[in-house]
C-alpha cells in the first residue's frame, strides 16, 4: 500500500474552509470515491462549516488571527494512503510567510513532506486589478511588511510563495513536487472552458512562472466553486438549502467538463520520473 501526502496552499478568503467542508460533507455522504480512514481531528470546525450551508448560509471567513490545521486521513480506490493537508485554514500565515520572505520550521517540514503542492488562487481578485501588475506605491512610512504585501498583486504573491517553496525544497536536496492550481470561486468569472488559459489571461505573471517551473504532466488546471455561487452569513439561501450542500458546487478540469466531483485534483496521476 503506497501513500501520498497533498498540502493545500491558499491566502485568506481563497475559499479554503468552504472547500474543506464541501469535500468533508461529499466524502460523509459517499459521494465521493475517497473513503476516511479516520476522522479529522478538526471535526467541530467542519460540522460548523457544515451546519451553515444546510442552513443556505454562508460559513464567513475563519477570523483574523485563529490558526489550525485540517488533515484529512484517507483511503482512494485502490486502496492507498492519501493525506489532504491544509495548514492554515485562515490563510494568514501564507501571507506572513511572503511579507517576512521567511519559511517558519514546522512548514518546512510539511514542504519537505509534500508529494504534492495545490495552490488556491482567487482568480476574481486578480480580476479586481486586472491592470497592476506592481506594487502600489505607498505614502505611509510606517507600514509594516505585512501591509506592504498586502498592496502587491495576489499574482506576486503567489509567485513569491513558489519560490520559497522551491527554496525550501532545494535546501532539503529535493526536487520540486507535481502541483495542481485551483482557481478558486469560481463563479465569479465569466464561463470557463480552459483553466490553464484563463490563469494565463487573468494572472499572466504566475502563469508564465509556473510554466517555467512545472511543465507536461507535472502540473494540472482547475476552475472550482465550492459552492456554486455566493452566499451570505446573515440571509439563507432558501434554494440551496433546500437542495443541500452536497448537492452543490461544481468543478473543471482541463477539458472543460464541469462536475460535481469536487475530489477530483486529488486522484493520483502518472508518475513522473
Amino acid at each position: 500500500m503506497s501513500s501520498r501526502r497533498i498540502l493545500l496552499l491558499g491566502e485568506s478568503k481563497t475559499g479554503k474552509t468552504h472547500l474543506a467542508g464541501q469535500i468533508y460533507g461529499r466524502i460523509r455522504a459517499g459521494q465521493s470515491a475517497f473513503g476516511f480512514r479516520s476522522q479529522p481531528a478538526s471535526l467541530k470546525l467542519l460540522e460548523e462549516v457544515l451546519d451553515s450551508l444546510t442552513n443556505g448560509k454562508s460559513a464567513g471567513h475563519t477570523p483574523s488571527g485563529q490558526y489550525g490545521e485540517i488533515e484529512f486521513d484517507l483511503t482512494d480506490p485502490g486502496g492507498d494512503k492519501l493525506e489532504l493537508v491544509w495548514p492554515d485554514y485562515a490563510g494568514e500565515q501564507i501571507s506572513d510567510m511572503v511579507a517576512r520572505r521567511s519559511i517558519m520550521p514546522d512548514w518546512a517540514a510539511r514542504i519537505e513532506s509534500a508529494d504534492r503542492f495545490m495552490l488556491l488562487v482567487r482568480s476574481s481578485d486578480a480580476v479586481a486589478r486586472k491592470s497592476a501588475l506592481f506594487s502600489e506605491p505607498s505614502r505611509e512610512r510606517d507600514l509594516g511588511s505585512r501591509r506592504r504585501t498586502d498592496r502587491m498583486p495576489v499574482q506576486m504573491r503567489m509567485v513569491e510563495l513558489l519560490q520559497m517553496l522551491e527554496r525550501a525544497r532545494t535546501v532539503a536536496a529535493l526536487d520540486l513536487p507535481e502541483l495542481d492550481v485551483l482557481l478558486t470561486c469560481a463563479d465569479e468569472m465569466e464561463t470557463i472552458n480552459d483553466p490553464k488559459e484563463a490563469l494565463a489571461r487573468h494572472m499572466p505573471m504566475l502563469a508564465s512562472f509556473i510554466g517555467t517551473r512545472w511543465t507536461g504532466p507535472r502540473v494540472r488546471y482547475w476552475a472550482i466553486s465550492a459552492l456554486g455561487r455566493q452566499l451570505r452569513d446573515d440571509l439563507a439561501n432558501e434554494e440551496f438549502a433546500e437542495t443541500g450542500p452536497v448537492e452543490q458546487g461544481w468543478i473543471i478540469g482541463q477539458d472543460g467538463q464541469k462536475l460535481k466531483d469536487l475530489t477530483l485534483p486529488f486522484a493520483i496521476t502518472s508518475s513522473i520520473p
